[in-house]
């Protein structure tokens, strides 16, 4: 919720805003008129998901497969057993990548849990 949204929308409005926190308060200050808006206490973001080196990778090899035919057949890449910690290293630039990618792009995903 963008709080500075809400008030923004409730500015003419003769009522008081109150945070507490987790419940937001207006009060109309008329009978029946108090709403409450409640948020989730332990919202996190949900991290992005899906980019996959050995995708990448794997879909390279096809590529020069196609692109060299038999050449390619032997040209092996070895992961992540090669070398686990530098495929993890790799995998995460690689997450970083998109994610700064998405954001540049004003596409970043804004997606929330209350898991």
């Amino acid at each position: 919720m963008n709080l500075e949204k809400q008030k923004e929308n409730f500015k003419n409005h003769r009522a008081i805003f109150k945070d507490l926190g987790n419940i937001k308060i207006l009060d109309f200050k008329k009978p029946n008129r108090l709403e409450m808006l409640f948020t989730l206490e332990k919202r996190k973001k949900v991290p992005i998901k899906g980019v996959d080196l050995g995708n990448v990778l794997e879909s390279i090899h096809d590529e020069m497969y196609e692109e060299v035919g038999e050449l390619a057949y032997d040209w092996t890449i070895e992961y992540p057993n090669h070398d686990k910690k530098k495929y993890l290293e790799y995998q995460e630039k690689l997450k970083q990548l998109v994610m700064d990618y998405l954001k540049e792009i004003g596409m970043e995903p804004g997606f929330f849990s209350g898991h």
